[in-house]
């Protein structure tokens, strides 16, 4: 990345904004002194470079670096150069916590700690108590997830085979066709779209011959015989629930406040709380939107993130809803 600074730097945020915690460690490095596009320090840090570095850092930390903990924890509890630590005074109690989160990251690299505000908010913000459990540490951190919706039923859901498909699944086109007369493949197939068949998903075994039916060509002529075929892939539907989706272990369940609400990103937070971003199924950013690691604890009156000044995403504003997740204010038992 020293070759070229300022492409290296639009490629490491650009990592970050898609979640890459490691990413957070690299820029620090390019934040906390200006340098040429060779690599050279143009002067020295400045508190502006220093308080931006601080912040990545801490970024960091939330998307699971474990370097960006350690080096918190070091930059708070014992600077190695008193005159250049980028941190605004030592603050022991703060390295403590940044200690815990970098042992846990070592123990698991899959963790994550959206809430990192709520336990150990950057200076000149104050310490919120803590009981020193670590357990009470990284609970308050970690991401938040309501108990898992019900599968609503559906009509392939009360079907037999070949039609019967999980109700909480769903079916959607690949866009893969085949003329042959035989699935090539198991999967659920469909006639094709423009052939007026009206034939609903089955599930068809490899080699397994394909039905024939009765179709108009533009003449209007009436003919017997195949179709083309269209693979239909199965995906996880949980009906438009707002349920971010992780490995075990990494998430806790909480209850869903009451009332829940739900915000516009221009609005001013109204309650205290874990608030998750969401984007409808299919837009183009959900994978690395809908996300538990883009959750965030915010208190009341606090702004929203907004995605294009704040995860530097090309995402307009009014894309994005935030959702309360919890509204405890507490640590948790």
């Amino acid at each position: 990345m020293w070759g070229n600074i300022p492409v290296a730097t639009k490629m490491l945020e650009c990592a970050l904004a898609q979640g890459y915690g490691q990413a957070a460690f690299d820029l620090h490095y390019l934040y906390v002194v200006l340098r040429s596009s060779d690599g050279t320090a143009n002067g020295d840090s400045t508190p502006e470079t220093k308080a931006r570095a601080l912040k990545v850092l801490h970024e960091g930390v939330k998307f699971g670096c474990e370097n960006c903990a350690n080096a918190l924890q070091i930059e708070f509890d014992h600077p190695f150069d008193l005159s250049n630590m980028f941190t605004p005074y030592i603050d022991k109690a703060r390295g403590l916590r940044y200690g815990v989160l970098g042992d846990a990251l070592g123990f698991n690299p899959n963790r994550r700690f959206p809430n990192l505000d709520k336990i150990l908010p950057l200076p000149p913000a104050d310490l919120p108590p803590w009981d020193g459990q670590r357990k009470s540490l990284l609970d308050a951190a970690m991401g938040v997830r309501p108990p898992p919706a019900i599968p609503q039923p559906s009509a392939a859901s009360l079907s037999k085979e070949p039609y019967f498909l999980a109700a909480d699944y769903a079916l959607h086109p690949a866009g893969l066709h085949s003329d042959a007369p035989a699935a090539p493949f198991s999967a659920y197939w469909q006639p094709a779209g423009g052939q007026g068949v009206i034939q609903p998903a089955r599930l068809f075994r490899q080699d397994e011959e394909f039905p024939h039916f009765s179709v108009s060509d533009a003449a209007g002529k009436v003919s017997y015989g195949p179709v083309t075929w269209e693979q239909c892939l199965t995906l996880r539907h949980n009906h438009g629930a707002v349920e971010p989706r992780a490995v075990h272990g990494v998430l806790r369940e909480v209850a869903l406040p009451e009332p829940w609400l739900s915000c516009a990103c221009e609005q001013a937070c109204p309650v205290s709380g874990v608030w998750q971003p969401w984007v409808v199924a299919d837009h183009p950013l959900q994978a690395i939107v809908n996300q538990y690691w883009r959750q965030a604890w915010l208190a009341q009156g606090a702004p929203f993130p907004r995605p294009r000044r704040d995860w530097l995403l090309d995402l307009p504003d009014e894309d994005v809803t935030w959702h309360l997740m919890d509204a405890s204010v507490g640590f948790p038992g």
